[in-house]
């Protein structure tokens, strides 16, 4: 796993991804390397609906354009 940033963020991101990285010590420790002191990581870990809020704040964003 290669997760190599240049600068530091306020926010991560992360859709229905972690439970298919093995090394979860590690991808944690360098998302805590990658967020600014305050920082937020903001993830899902996937099932039916729990994105419901993520899809509807797209929709209204995409028909406000």
């Amino acid at each position: 796993m290669c997760i190599c940033f240049k600068f530091c963020t306020r926010t991560i991101f992360s859709n229905a991804v972690f439970h298919w990285i093995q090394d979860h010590p590690r991808l944690l420790r360098r998302i805590y390397q990658a967020l600014r002191p305050g920082g937020q990581l903001i993830c899902e870990f996937g099932a039916a609906g729990n994105i419901v809020t993520i899809e509807n704040g797209f929709h209204e964003a995409i028909a406000a354009i």
